[in-house]
């Protein structure tokens, strides 16, 4: 009898240690998984070259879009959606509506478009990059004021980025995700994640963007398809994660934040939006279906929104 008590005690302890392992194992993953921590290896001092190019402390190349004017006052800096680029923002290059004493520019982020391959691991990286140009720019042009305009999915970042720097004079938030529907994954993909959340949390994922949910630029859809990115596990979770709150972020802003939602966005869900009470946010809606708006010609309304904002 003792003797089958000590066999049932040595299971029950060999199971309690293989039990609590596991639950380790699990709490490091879901570490990994949502840490916004990173390391970078400094080798120099960030810098702008010649308004083409930023080069960050671990010497990672931007491709950049626009150019400042060292006669300015106001300094726009563009931050595209994870599925976009800086060619979001075309339109607003050499605008002759956009006062002349603002100026606009934006980057590629790591791993988009014409920059090198770069293993995201995190919106960690993303959030150091912006800080980065926002030390940069006002290095550069301390006379100058900064706007932050952040696009989609990038609007979630605004809270982590507004506590990092005091630099950010304004925010303008374009097409925030108030659309939870919006980012599904199939069975198959899920099966995919879950196996790579257990086994390999570095996992590259190929998405299959309909770019049309963003544009009805035919040349800008083409050249997408024609160049598809690649996603790392970590970054599309994260970039899910900080935008289920987008409401109650918002909400929280202490920054005078320009709003500026088109109607026609399949990412927009209009009851979540009305939620918004913070009076330091002017929400200015418009006629427009796409979700890049910044890709054509706009309104000259939208682009005096813009002027009256950033000046006043």
């Amino acid at each position: 009898m003792s003797q089958l008590i000590t066999i049932k005690m040595t299971i029950g302890i060999v199971f309690g240690i293989l039990g609590f392992a596991l639950l380790c194992y699990f709490i490091s993953r879901f570490y990994k998984l949502f840490s916004k921590r990173v390391k970078v290896n400094e080798v120099q001092l960030p810098e702008l070259i010649d308004n083409k190019y930023f080069i960050s402390a671990d010497q990672y190349q931007f491709s950049v879009l626009g150019e400042i004017n060292k006669k300015g006052r106001e300094i726009i800096l563009g931050i595209h959606d994870i599925y976009g680029n800086k060619n979001d923002f075309a339109s607003l290059i050499n605008n002759q509506n956009l006062k002349a004493e603002i100026s606009f520019l934006s980057f590629n982020q790591r791993n988009i478009g014409d920059n090198d391959y770069y293993q995201t691991k995190n919106i960690g990286i993303l959030i150091n990059d912006v800080l980065m140009a926002i030390e940069v720019i006002k290095n550069k042009y301390e006379n100058q004021t900064i706007t932050l305009l952040l696009e989609g999915y990038s609007c979630g970042l605004v809270n982590y980025l507004l506590r990092k720097t005091k630099h950010i004079t304004k925010i303008i938030l374009v097409n925030p995700i108030t659309n939870k529907k919006t980012m599904r994954f199939s069975f198959f993909s899920k099966i995919s994640i879950f196996f790579s959340f257990l086994f390999y949390l570095n996992k590259t994922l190929n998405i299959n963007i309909d770019y049309h949910y963003f544009t009805n630029n035919q040349e800008y859809i083409a050249k997408m398809k024609a160049k598809p990115q690649q996603y790392f596990l970590n970054q599309i979770l994260q970039v899910k994660q900080i935008n289920k709150k987008i409401i109650k972020k918002i909400n929280n802003l202490s920054v005078k934040t320009l709003l500026l939602q088109s109607n026609g966005d399949k990412f927009y869900a209009p009851k979540r939006l009305a939620k918004i009470t913070n009076p330091d946010v002017t929400i200015s809606s418009f006629d427009n279906d796409n979700h890049f708006i910044f890709i054509d010609n706009l309104d000259e309304k939208v682009i005096n929104t813009i002027n009256d904002f950033v000046q006043n």
